[in-house]
């Protein structure tokens, strides 16, 4: 008889604690050590170092940010680095809440706050035409000032052109794509599938896959949502997914992966997928990201712990 799955404690939410280099970067920039944190961001291969930028950014220190940029306004990655943090502090004014529930006044600072990011990514983008941190930041701000998806896509063809599998800014597309910033479900599946079937097998890329999928979820009425995640069709897409990406030989655990399983456990899990769902959460031991599980619990852990658990019994009660 199988062995159910090892229920790891205590988990972890901080993304840091699964990738020692950001980890060390997070550190380096709460000393105001900037010579250690760019040099470790440095090193980083394609897309890691954008994501890594970003989640070091967000809630790096705004100030020290700005003054290394200021004395060297030619360092791209000082300027990304800022550039997040100065989108990260406008989301936090208009908030995650869809548009009819921000307020004009939200609105008003928020675009305000955009710009200022905006032209600042402008003149960065300048001196550094092929970084793709600088790039993929400007497909945030493109959404947040309505740029519309022409604009997108254009600053996405910019992007592609300097990193042959920007993941980051593919999942921002897939954002622009979403029948919640005027595109469609259509559009949207679509893009994450050829953007998949285009990327090396074993990639992150087909955690766009997950993603679209959780993007269909919240379009459908809640009485409409196991139905959907119950038909073949989205079984084998999202077995599909986590095939060519978290659970192909070549998947590599770099930044980002612990997202990667927790999107596709998460929804295995709830399309009855529970002997697939219990292989990620094994590989996942104590590694909890934020997101997916926020979408469901206030307390993105308990969300984990309660599907976690789901797939563990339904695997026992299967299989015993």
């Amino acid at each position: 008889m199988p062995r159910p799955s090892p229920h790891v404690e205590p988990l972890v939410l901080d993304r840091s604690a699964a990738d020692y280099d950001l980890a060390t970067v997070r550190r380096a920039l709460a000393a105001r050590d900037w010579a250690t944190a760019a040099g470790v961001v440095a090193r980083q291969p394609g897309d890691t170092r954008t994501r890594m930028i970003s989640w070091a950014g967000e809630d790096a220190d705004r100030a020290f940010l700005a003054g290394v940029h200021a004395a060297d306004p030619a360092d791209s990655t000082a300027a990304a680095m800022l550039a997040e943090r100065m989108i990260t502090d406008a989301w936090e004014v208009r908030t995650a809440q869809r548009a009819v529930h921000v307020s004009a006044e939200q609105f008003t600072r928020f675009h305000a706050m955009l710009r200022e990011t905006e032209e600042l990514l402008v003149e960065a983008t300048a001196r550094q035409p092929a970084d793709p941190a600088l790039w993929t930041l400007r497909l945030i701000t493109a959404r947040g000032l309505q740029l519309g998806e022409a604009e997108a896509r254009r600053r996405y063809a910019a992007l592609a052109a300097v990193d042959p599998c920007p993941v980051t800014g593919q999942l921002l597309l897939l954002q622009q794509l979403c029948p919640k910033w005027g595109g469609s479900l259509e559009a949207m599946h679509a893009f994450a599938a050829e953007s998949t079937m285009a990327a090396p097998e074993g990639a992150h890329t087909a955690q766009l896959v997950a993603e679209a999928h959780f993007e269909h979820l919240v379009e459908l009425p809640e009485r409409e949502r196991m139905d959907f995640l119950h038909s073949r069709q989205v079984r084998e897409a999202l077995q599909w997914g986590a095939h060519r990406s978290v659970l192909h030989p070549r998947f590599a655990r770099t930044l980002g992966w612990v997202g990667v399983a927790n999107s596709f456990a998460m929804l295995l899990t709830l399309a009855d997928d529970v002997r697939t769902a219990d292989q990620l959460f094994t590989m996942l031991g104590p590694w909890v990201s934020p997101h997916p599980w926020d979408m469901i619990d206030d307390d993105p852990l308990a969300g984990f712990r309660s599907v976690r658990e789901r797939a563990a019994v339904a695997r026992r009660y299967r299989w015993s």
